[in-house]
């Protein structure tokens, strides 16, 4: 997998993610990916009730054991800009923001992503090229759509 395979995936489940939290309405659960040497994507979904470092640390491991090239891995979490080793864990943290968070990791690639999750509004992406974005009012949403190709 070169980067801008990479890249692409990386951008995909990010956006398959956002859309399954406006469309489900429910937290994106954990989950992972591991790219194979032959590129093949192997599916591994966390296990309900397991801890996400627990779950991290056995995906890796499984990886490690199969000779994955890369983990893929997408979860909700909390975030803040200040340091939580001396102030109160992101989750407490009254400048806390929910955010999808999407990274790949492999011996030569690393990437992370996140896309906050706004309670009122939705960050739409609408130009990959110039990385145009648009803020609209969750409410002026009437429905979500599958991504159509040209022509459709």
């Amino acid at each position: 997998m070169n980067r801008t395979a990479a890249r692409t995936l990386f951008d995909n489940i990010l956006e398959a993610s956002m859309a399954f939290r406006l469309e489900k309405g429910l937290q994106v659960p954990m989950s992972f990916i591991l790219v194979m040497p032959d590129d093949r994507l192997v599916h591994v979904p966390a296990l309900p009730g397991v801890d996400a470092g627990t779950a991290a640390d056995a995906v890796r491991s499984l990886s490690e054991t199969v000779g994955a090239r890369y983990v893929v891995s997408a979860s909700e979490a909390w975030v803040t800009a200040r340091d939580t080793v001396e102030g109160p864990a992101p989750s407490e943290a009254p400048d806390r923001r929910e955010v999808i968070m999407v990274t790949i990791d492999g011996p030569d690639l690393q990437l992370l992503g996140m896309v906050e999750i706004k309670p009122d509004v939705v960050v739409l992406k609408v130009d990959e090229n110039s990385n145009t974005k648009i803020t609209v009012a969750r409410s002026k949403i009437e429905a979500v759509l599958k991504e159509s190709t040209a022509g459709d």
